[in-house]
């Protein structure tokens, strides 16, 4: 992509980017929500800020800010 972005393949590879991300915040999220369930919160609180620092362009992003917010009062 980033070598031959006029490739006629760079649409398809920037979506196939798009996708891979959304799936690995999506895994970064679940493990949120198993160690909140756990509640491990400290761990969990730590993979709902991977997804805000690693993901922020999901769609993730919005529903792991909105859980860290949550618990950040808990842990302390």
């Amino acid at each position: 992509m980033e070598e031959n972005p006029a490739s006629d393949l760079a649409p398809e590879a920037i979506e196939r980017r798009k996708t891979l991300r959304e799936q690995r915040a999506a895994h970064e999220f679940e493990v949120a929500q198993f160690y909140e369930g756990q509640e491990q919160l400290d761990s969990a609180l730590i993979y709902y800020r991977a997804v805000l620092d690693q993901y922020a362009d999901t769609s993730w992003a919005a529903k792991a800010s909105a859980r860290a917010d949550a618990l950040q009062p808990l842990v302390q």
